[in-house]
């Protein structure tokens, strides 16, 4: 078993070239973990100064629970997870959880001080590639607040021309209804005494206005006039010539 984990040790980029001494040394302090999917390798919270390394199978680094839980990452073969709890006292930041059988090789912080003694440079590289994580960590943040921000702008945008749009139509509508009231007003609501006749008329147009037009004109000697029209189409452009 050692000869299988100083071979998967060699192939990690972070232990290329370190002395064949400290693969030995990492080999003999390594603990092997199997995870089954779903099963949680470290928790968010938790006390712990512990770092893997996956062998096999991948892991999801998650923050938050429920409707607020943020994907962080997906790591693979080769990758070290748990790394910030041999720098810092903190709880743990994140979730980490195997995606499906994962094999995980474990180093706990006081046997990785004694190797880092040895080898200050992979101490080193340790550091080196948490700050690579915490830039692309920050990169990330910065393209989410963009895409974020971009969408509140789309939104803002879209809130405005619905409002201007919303302003339009009741802006419209009041014009509507103005060109409604005239045209009433246009009509006749009283008609002639006229013996031996009886005079009604109403309009009710299919939109706003309309184009019927009607009247009662006495033009003596016992004669009336009776005029009933109706414009063409419907709508303002039939009301304006109705009232031409």
């Amino acid at each position: 078993m050692d000869k299988e984990i100083k071979s998967i040790l060699r192939q990690v980029p972070l232990l290329s070239e370190v002395d064949p001494q400290v693969i030995e040394a990492l080999a003999q302090v390594a603990v092997e973990h199997y995870f089954t999917p779903g099963q949680v390798v470290i928790q968010e919270d938790a006390i712990g100064h512990a770092m893997y390394l996956i062998v096999e199978g991948s892991v999801q680094v998650t923050k938050g629970d429920g409707e607020e839980l943020i994907v962080l990452a997906t790591r693979g073969p080769g990758d070290l997870i748990g790394e910030m709890g041999l720098f810092e006292s903190s709880p743990r930041f994140a979730t980490i959880q195997a995606l499906n059988t994962t094999r995980l090789l474990a180093f706990s912080e006081d046997d990785l001080r004694s190797v880092w003694t040895q080898q200050p440079m992979l101490l080193y590289r340790v550091v080196s590639m948490l700050s690579h994580r915490l830039r692309e960590a920050d990169m990330q943040m910065i393209a989410d607040l963009t895409e974020t921000n971009q969408e509140l702008m789309r939104a803002y945008k879209e809130l405005q021309e619905a409002q201007e749009a919303l302003v339009e139509k009741e802006l419209l509508e009041r014009e509507l209804d103005m060109a409604r009231r005239l045209q009433q007003s246009i009509l006749p609501d009283e008609f002639p005494d006229i013996p031996g006749l009886h005079i009604a008329a109403m309009s009710q147009p299919a939109r706003q206005v309309g184009g019927d037009f009607y009247d009662v004109i006495p033009l003596g000697t016992g004669r009336v006039g009776l005029v009933m029209a109706d414009v063409s189409d419907k709508g303002m452009p039939a009301a304006l010539f109705m009232a031409l």
